[in-house]
């Protein structure tokens, strides 16, 4: 009976062993089958740094337009346009009624006439009375002095009036000059609103005169109040399709109106932003449509192609000390593979990598916890990194509990260090995380 026990329990201890060495063996192969995403080099050129800057939402509208607000406290003297008339710069609208303004510019040029004459009259009688002031005894003087106090403070109300009536008829001598209003581009002419009567379809009085330019088309995006200090007039700026990023075209800077402000929700819809329109003249507009959306970024060469192999500087360790990337060994497994580092981009925040890596190498983003020998999958779309990252943290987590037992302290919250991981880590996937505001 004894004998029969003792087996059993040496049965039982070996079948235990046995299925422990099974678990064991089950997650070490696990754990060196942990699959991880690699990219091509070659392939890692064409898009790499394109996920550093801004971009900027726009739309491709004509070159100009030109709208005159209408005034309602002014009369139509005479039109020289009608609707849809092709004009140039400088093309004569229309002329406003300065009849009463001309009434009141003689008015006031009598007014002058009769100030001068007043003044001239008080310069007279202030001389009078100082020479009769100095032939008078003492006891009388006193009496002409009042007079010619008098007679100095009407002076000086004089010339306060006539100053009043110069500027009020250098305003309306002003109004006359500029009687005939004229196209300040070239274009046609879109609409007219010769009656006051017309609205828009949000209600709104309709612009006096609407000019469309005809010079072309131009871009107009728009930037947020956090983001509009990096932007500069003349700026070279990549225009993009947002349909398709790889349809591109050049342009320059010409305005940022910072005076035209326009509140807008933010993203996450927690409040408004302040957002500017900006305008962009284009070198080419071949393929571009009016209307079409396209996204703008500032030009840092990053269209440019250039020899050798760059990297962004995130995919790079150690970057000051002995600098090496994660690469595929040529069989399958990841290894840490040492480099030699060039030149170095700031704009682009790139290193050009002199040795130790070719066009033909596939390489991946250093993850925290990657580590040689881990199974490599080459990604033709791009992708980098773990296959199953959140998987992977996961089973590491459970085994760091298996393995303290149920006192282990539990590791703080780091969903937010996570979010931004997952940023980086989609920036890298070359459908990179470009940040459009």
């Amino acid at each position: 009976m004894k004998k029969k026990f003792f087996l059993g329990v040496v049965s039982s201890v070996l079948i235990i062993t046995v299925i422990g060495a099974g678990i064991w063996s089950w997650r070490d192969g696990k754990k060196d089958e942990r699959e991880v995403y690699v990219s091509n080099v070659a392939g890692m050129q064409l898009t790499m740094g394109s996920g550093l800057w801004n971009r900027y939402t726009g739309v491709a509208e004509t070159q100009q337009t030109w709208d005159l607000e209408f005034q309602s406290d002014k009369n139509i003297a005479e039109w020289y346009v009608e609707e849809g008339q092709e004009v140039t710069e400088g093309t004569a609208l229309f002329r406003y009624d300065t009849a009463k303004t001309q009434e009141s510019l003689a008015q006031i040029q009598l007014d002058l006439e009769t100030i001068a004459n007043d003044k001239q009259n008080l310069h007279q009688q202030v001389e009078a009375l100082e020479k009769a002031k100095k032939k008078a005894e003492k006891e009388e003087q006193v009496s002409y002095d009042i007079e010619l106090l008098n007679a100095q403070a009407s002076l000086k109300t004089k010339d306060l009036e006539e100053m009043n009536k110069r500027k009020e008829m250098e305003s309306l001598q002003k109004v006359v000059d500029t009687a005939t209003v004229s196209s300040p581009i070239a274009g046609m002419i879109k609409s007219l609103n010769k009656t006051g009567d017309k609205r828009n379809s949000n209600g709104e009085m309709a612009p006096f005169v609407s000019v469309v330019g005809t010079g072309g088309i131009r871009i107009k995006g728009m930037v947020n109040e956090l983001n509009v200090a990096s932007l500069e007039k003349d700026a070279s700026v990549i225009v993009r399709s947002r349909a398709d990023e790889r349809m591109t075209w050049k342009g320059t800077i010409s305005q940022i109106d910072v005076k035209a402000p326009q509140n807008s929700m933010n993203m996450s819809g927690s409040g408004e932003s302040t957002q500017y329109p900006f305008y962009v003249n284009m070198e080419n507009t071949d393929g571009l449509m009016l209307g079409q959306h396209v996204l703008v970024e500032m030009d840092y060469g990053q269209e440019e192609e250039r020899e050798g192999i760059w990297l962004d500087e995130f995919m790079i360790v150690d970057s000051d000390t002995m600098p090496y990337v994660w690469a595929d060994n040529g069989n399958g497994k990841l290894e840490k593979r040492n480099v030699v580092l060039g030149e170095y981009d700031k704009e682009r925040s790139q290193y050009e990598i002199t040795s130790g890596l070719s066009q033909s190498d596939w390489i991946t983003f250093p993850e925290n916890n990657l580590e040689e020998g881990d199974v490599t999958l080459k990604s033709e779309a791009g992708k980098m990194g773990s296959v199953n990252p959140q998987t992977d943290e996961a089973e590491s987590e459970e085994m760091d509990k298996e393995e303290n037992g149920d006192d282990a302290l539990e590791v703080p919250d780091q969903e937010g260090v996570m979010e931004n991981e997952s940023v980086i880590l989609g920036a890298l996937n070359f459908e990179k995380q470009i940040k459009v505001v």
